[in-house]
């Protein structure tokens, strides 16, 4: 094993599993010793024991569902956030840390625009600060008394309260029904020796997620004049738009209209990522809330985006909301068609949180990509149906395969499902129509979906057929087969390496991975209709035949990333592109690459690009093909030897340039347990060696998105989550 630098800079750790027998480890320290400036090196081996388990020890319990608990300390040292969502696309997102805002799309609840813009929230209320009087004493429920937080069931932070005169115990919990747009919050006071009134400042706002609220005069006045007070129950009324309805009210105490601002609230993420970073609160009065020992107060934030929606306020109840997500995860779990791995505990983790990104619209359901910014990616969303199969939401699957298929034209499914512009670019996203196809007929066992209609004129098996026609034939600026290799040619920024202004991975020519699924899209088109069978076996008998000719690199022993080229020019022509990355791994599990050569490449992943629980997308050597990076005015932003970023961080053309040259990527890391097990034949080691690579991800649910998977993570340690917080790929993956 291989020592790990401590964060506080004065040494090293390496941890071994527990022993049947006390035995000894040969550690070898390589000492760099300074003197008179002048460096020396020494090396040293010395023995030391491992004790084995003491034989009366329990053994480890399995980890359960339940309750997933984060320190305070965690929580301070990173932006974690909770996310709640209601399968309809309103969303809660609050940071783990009480209190705090880190950023503009933190909120308590936003609510959809409409299903061609899932992405484009609104936010209705932003936070409720609560405020503790006890006696003559004030104090706030912030960090500072925070004693633990829990994920699940429900998100509950629990504050503890003792100055020797007062003894308080006091716990908060937040629940989003299902299919309904409000979000119930319940303070109970667990433990105390004196009664309690909690004040209660409901900030309420009307903006797009992605902006700051600014307060102009003509705001202010505009959103004071905008609210309605409420008797019973006691609360208030926002309403700052036709047709929009946001009320806030409370089980029982009173609401005092008390009308105030809170100016240039900082918000340190937005500020490492370059955008603006203040923002204004308002709060349009007050709760005060009596609370007993053992006693509750429930409040209820709901809202509306429709017109003729009434909202029912008189029956707040945190109880019957509770029993109903409890109901709701219960059958959710059940859904998981495999009976022992409904009983998994990581297994029903990931099928919790897979849920949180299904939103029911009019059009079908879709899945979102990531929170807090993406909406529904096609690419994405075909890429998780694997991942819904092992979730038992084949039902989620279905719409995303119809969908997308119903999006084809000449060749290509659109960038964006159901919503945003209609680009077709990515070349991926549409040969990952073929394989989303096989994964559903094969999980469902129905073959009768290949002909399922997914327009007027045509079914499944004939957006296949015309997709798989139009790639051969090519057109203009766009993929082509290329006849004396049987591989596929790519534009450039036609991959999931796509990212534009600054163009950062570019990858024209005939990438390793888009001739994985081309390969394997043409057994599945062999399978499928008997007029192509035989020429989509021709094909594929040839790319079997130059494969490893043209991307294998026998002085590093990896396959090439890329072969650059420009259009019309063959694949053998192509310039070998030496860079290390992941995207070799679909060569692996397509079976493009004998088992020897696989074994190399995994063990060269395994030592230059694995990092916990993700793999980096560029390892941290010079390149002998320079990769150039300009911003739009041609000036360099990297160095074109050695492009490679270990922090995604800064403003948004640093953090793109970042994306694909040294982030790693969660979403990847479940394909190098799979490769990995597939060159050693899936035997009985191999596949217990897999199993353990599961258990770095245990450690992701505490970052980010707690009781989720981040979008991406820093290649360099201590590797901080980036990103989306929660990613949908990243989650089906390790779930499939």
């Amino acid at each position: 094993t291989e020592s790990i630098h401590c964060s506080t800079g004065l040494g090293h750790m390496s941890f071994f599993p527990p022993q049947p027998e006390n035995q000894h480890a040969l550690l070898t320290f390589n000492w760099k010793i300074e003197r008179n400036r002048m460096i020396q090196r020494q090396w040293q081996e010395q023995e030391y024991p491992i004790l084995s388990v003491p034989s009366g020890r329990k053994p480890f319990s399995p980890r359960k569902i339940y309750p997933l608990i984060v320190s305070k300390k965690k929580l301070r040292n990173q932006y974690a956030t909770v996310l709640l969502t209601n399968g309809t696309g309103a969303v809660c997102q609050i940071p783990a840390l009480p209190q705090a805002l880190h950023t503009k799309y933190d909120t308590l609840l936003s609510i959809g625009t409409g299903p061609q813009t899932p992405a484009n929230r609104i936010s209705l209320v932003k936070a409720v600060k609560e405020t503790v009087q006890v006696g003559e004493k004030y104090f706030d429920l912030d960090q500072s008394f925070l004693s633990w937080f829990t994920r699940y069931p429900h998100p509950t932070w629990e504050f503890l309260y003792d100055d020797g005169e007062y003894h308080l115990r006091i716990e908060k919990s937040i629940v989003m029904p299902q299919g309904e747009t409000s979000v119930y919050i319940r303070y109970k006071l667990r433990e105390g020796n004196a009664s309690i009134n909690l004040i209660c400042n409901g900030y309420l706002e009307y903006r797009m997620i992605h902006e700051q609220l600014i307060a102009t005069e003509e705001l202010r006045h505009r959103y004071e004049g905008q609210c309605r007070y409420l008797l019973f129950p006691p609360g208030v009324e926002f309403q700052p738009a036709p047709g929009v309805n946001v009320k806030m009210a409370a089980q029982s105490g009173e609401y005092i209209e008390q009308k105030h601002w809170v100016p240039n609230v900082f918000l340190a993420q937005d500020k490492e990522r370059g955008l603006d970073c203040k923002t204004d609160l308002f709060a349009p009065g007050t709760f005060h809330l009596v609370l007993h020992k053992g006693s509750s107060q429930v409040l209820m934030l709901t809202a509306s985006y429709k017109p003729e929606e009434k909202i029912p306020v008189e029956a707040i109840s945190f109880h019957k909301a509770e029993l109903s997500e409890n109901k709701r995860i219960k059958s959710l779990l059940g859904r998981v068609p495999n009976l022992p791995a409904q009983k998994d505990s990581l297994v029903r983790m990931l099928a919790c949180a897979l849920d949180q990104f299904i939103i029911q619209t009019d059009q079908g359901r879709q899945l979102m990509a990531g929170y807090p910014w993406l909406g529904s990616l096609t690419r994405d969303a075909l890429y998780c149906v694997g991942g819904l199969l092992a979730a038992g939401r084949a039902d989620v699957a279905e719409d995303i395969i119809a969908a997308a298929a119903a999006s084809q034209q000449k060749g290509l499914v659109c960038d964006w499902l159901n919503s945003g512009p209609a680009d077709r670019t990515n070349l991926e996203g549409s040969l990952r129509l073929f394989l989303a196809v096989h994964q559903y007929v094969t999980a469902t066992e129905n073959p009768a979906f290949w002909d399922r209609p997914v327009h007027p004129t045509q079914t499944v098996r004939d957006v296949l057929l015309d997709m798989y026609r139009n790639l051969k034939g090519g057109s203009e600026n766009g993929p082509y087969l290329d006849a004396t290799s049987g591989l596929l040619y790519c534009p450039a920024n036609s991959t999931w390496m796509n990212t534009t202004h600054p163009q950062a991975t570019p990858r024209p020519g005939y990438p390793v991975e888009i001739q994985a699924l081309w390969f394997e899209a043409l057994s599945i088109l062999a399978r499928l209709d008997s007029s192509c069978a035989q020429e989509a076996t021709e094909i594929r008998e040839q790319i079997q035949k130059n494969f490893m000719h043209l991307y294998w690199q026998p002085n590093r022993n990896y396959l090439s990333d890329v072969l650059l080229a420009s259009r019309s020019l063959p694949a053998a022509q192509g310039q070998v592109d030496t860079a290390l990355r992941f995207n070799q791994l679909g060569a692996i599990q397509a079976g493009l690459v004998p088992v020897e050569e696989g074994r190399m490449i995994v063990d060269l992943i395994s030592r230059r690009l694995l990092v916990p629980a993700a793999i980096r997308s560029l390892a941290e050597d010079p390149l002998s093909v320079p990769l150039a990076i300009t911003d739009d005015q041609g000036t360099a932003l990297t160095d074109p030897r050695m492009p490679y970023q270990g922090q995604c961080t800064g403003d948004e053309t640093a953090r793109r340039v970042a994306y694909h040259n040294g982030t790693a990527w969660p979403w990847a890391y479940p394909s190098f347990i799979e490769a990995r097990a597939s060159v050693f034949h899936f035997s009985e080691l191999a596949v217990k060696q897999a199993l353990a690579f599961f258990e770095p991800l245990w450690s992701h649910f505490y970052e980010g998105g707690i009781g989720s998977f981040s979008e991406m993570k820093d290649g360099n340690y201590p590797h901080t989550c980036r990103g989306c917080f929660a990613y949908a790929l990243s989650v089906a993956e390790a779930l499939r």
